[in-house]
């Protein structure tokens, strides 16, 4: 009896749960179109993107747009068995989910995508060149068994791919597959390997390499750094990695001196010593006043040069640099004034940056996350004193506004929300 009063109590929880819950929005269709012969698109509310059909699929003026703007998530379902050149070419969703039906990718298909993750099913047995090149977001792929050849440019430019695993049934790789692959940490020769062509990887990170192949790898001919970083097989130092061999690497580790550190609070430990082309793990930094841009490495020689702006976390060949490599905080000093009834005015000071400079940048909005945000740029004709200018912004009595800043030559400030500061928050009164 007292078993069957359990489970009624438990079927009137469960019902109650049921008929008490809130409704779940149904995910709709928010547009389609056509994208192959036997092949058609679908654009959920959500940034889905389903693709359904047969075939083979390629652009059209909508998908194209759509997978600029809209998409968040690209599904191809199973019957689709080709990728056409360019079909996705600047696509900004960071996952794609491909079925096992598929088994050919064209040239470019994702160039210049923001995927992070792929996963290529063994069905797969062609990928055209340049398919994933430019993908600046790519961290992890996964390739076909099945692949015979890695085309030509397949991953040049994809620099944040850490660990490429090439299987045992490549037989040929093309000429600049594995360029400018910079943050590569572990890169795996397949047994199939009979042809390789040259490519300039500039791996900095490159620390260790799986050679099962039957031919001898040469990392000087691959672009591979042997004078910071100390290879060794078996123990001792080469720069040759022998068929069946695997090498590992060391970079040369440097000193930190920080400067220019007065009024400055980091929200961490800061690290006291840095292995060439290994990411430091460098702390945020705080000043009363001011807002934080990263930190910039070796102050004369980043004078003349405007590659900073970037913000990357390692030592861009000033490792090469002998003796400390010396680390300081990058600042834009800024203050927010009330002007008049329905503006206010913003000073920013770039010359903590200690760089050369194009100009400032300001977006500001009533939405936190930025959206529908207004921006102002100016910019430095001739090299000012201080890095100085002043905005003028309109606003509304009551409104709270974010406000932030980028630092920036001409083309930075368009690469999106990378560049941009956190924000700072404004109540006009």
């Amino acid at each position: 009896m007292h078993m069957k009063h359990i489970i009624l109590t438990a079927l009137f929880s469960l019902c109650l749960t049921f008929f008490l819950a809130p409704p779940v929005k149904a995910v709709e269709v928010a547009e389609t179109g056509i994208c192959g012969e036997t092949a058609q698109w679908f654009l959920y509310d959500d940034g889905t993107m389903v693709i359904r059909g047969t075939g083979a699929i390629g652009t059209s003026g909508r998908l194209v747009r759509a997978s600029k703007e809209d998409v968040k998530r690209v599904v191809v379902e199973g019957g689709i068995t080709s990728i056409d050149d360019e079909t996705f070419y600047e696509c900004r969703a960071s996952e794609v989910i491909l079925p096992y039906s598929l088994t050919h990718i064209g040239g470019a298909a994702f160039r210049c995508s923001n995927i992070r993750e792929l996963y290529m099913p063994d069905s797969v047995v062609s990928v055209g060149g340049s398919a994933f090149s430019d993908c600046y977001y790519l961290k992890k792929i996964r390739l076909s068994e099945n692949l015979k050849i890695l085309s030509a440019g397949i991953f040049e430019y994809s620099g944040y791919i850490q660990e490429l695993i090439i299987p045992d049934g490549v037989e040929k790789i093309c000429k600049d597959a594995l360029s400018k692959m910079r943050f590569l940490k572990k890169l795996v020769i397949g047994r199939g390997v009979r042809s390789m062509d040259k490519s300039y990887m500039d791996a900095v990170s490159l620390r260790e390499i799986q050679n099962h192949s039957t031919l001898n790898f040469s990392l000087k001919e691959f672009g591979i750094e042997t004078n910071l970083v100390k290879w060794k097989v078996d123990g001792v130092k080469k720069d040759v990695v022998e068929a069946g061999k695997t090498a590992f690497g060391k970079g040369k580790e440097y000193k930190l001196v920080y400067k220019y550190m007065n009024g400055v609070t980091c929200q961490g430990k800061r690290p006291k010593t840095y292995e060439y082309g290994i990411h430091a793990k460098m702390p945020a930094a705080k000043k009363k006043g001011y807002v934080f841009f990263g930190w910039n490495w070796n102050e004369t020689r980043f004078a003349k040069s405007k590659s900073w702006i970037q913000c990357f976390n390692y030592v861009p060949d000033g490792a090469k640099d002998t003796g400390a490599i010396v680390v300081m905080p990058r600042f834009l000093k800024v203050s927010v004034k009330k002007k008049s009834r329905d503006r206010f005015t913003i000073t920013a000071d770039a010359s903590g940056a200690r760089c050369i400079l194009d100009g400032i940048g300001v977006r500001y909005s009533t939405d936190p996350s930025m959206k529908n945000s207004k921006i102002k740029r100016q910019y430095f004709l001739v090299k000012p004193k201080g890095y100085k200018k002043k905005f003028t912004i309109k606003a509304k009595k009551g409104k709270k506004y974010y406000i932030q800043f980028a630092l920036y030559d001409g083309e930075y400030v368009y690469k999106g929300n990378d560049m941009w500061s956190k924000s700072k928050v404004y109540k006009m009164g």
